[in-house]
């Protein structure tokens, strides 16, 4: 509901950004992105009618109504990615810039995107691959080394410039520099959590949650 009481279709609340305007972005399932303040009174919405019958499946113009994740680069833009690899790219005040798909193999679904500290955009889809955007050209780089065993279901870059990775039952530390792993950490194979987040729980140790809680030493990566 927005805060006039009036009910706005959500339907699966999936992504969520708090912006440095203090807007609240929300990425749903189909049923495109609303934009509130805080008082949780509706802003914005963007939504985009069907394609055409007979339009193939993945050049839909509603697969950009599915938005998984969110970020806001440097520049105070705000990026949205989804179904079918979409990206979404738009102005501080909320004017759309530019939206596109990548050509990402089995029709992968974008499920992550972050921004580092040297304002690059990283996303990550669901069957494994790694990308990092170059914000002003839009240029991609793409990185093969990550095990395409599971989702990804988590992404975080930290400050010494490696990028974090959660996926079903492991979490993968990625060098960006080598290409490389270097540091993986398992769980049970019975109990295989999806790891949907880490949190900075002292200087050396992450919280990780998913459907269990973990303490994982960021060194050596042993819950």
């Amino acid at each position: 509901m927005d805060g006039q009481g009036q009910v706005v279709p959500l339907h699966e609340g999936i992504g969520f950004l708090e912006t440095s305007r203090g807007e609240i972005w929300v990425g749903t399932f189909f049923s495109g992105i609303n934009v509130f303040d805080q008082d949780f009174r509706l802003l914005r919405r963007y939504i985009y009618p069907k394609s055409p019958l007979g339009t193939p499946d993945i050049d839909k113009n509603e697969n950009y109504n599915a938005v998984w994740s969110f970020t806001q680069d440097a520049r105070g833009r705000v990026w949205g990615v989804g179904q079918f690899g979409t990206i979404q790219l738009f102005e501080s005040d909320g004017k759309l810039l530019r939206k596109w798909r990548l050509d990402l193999p089995y029709r992968s679904t974008l499920r992550m995107i972050a921004r580092d500290m040297e304002n690059d955009i990283w996303t990550a889809s669901q069957q494994g691959w790694l990308g990092k955007i170059n914000p002003d050209d839009g240029q991609i780089e793409v990185f093969d080394r990550i095990p395409k065993r599971g989702n990804i279901h988590y992404l975080a870059p930290d400050l010494s410039r490696q990028v974090w990775l959660g996926k079903e039952g492991a979490i993968f530390r990625f060098n960006p520099l080598s290409n490389q792993v270097d540091g993986t950490s398992v769980s049970e194979p019975d109990l295989r959590p999806s790891i949907r987040g880490l949190i900075p729980w002292n200087d050396s140790t992450f919280l990780a949650y998913g459907n269990l809680l973990y303490f994982l030493d960021k060194g050596s990566m042993a819950y």
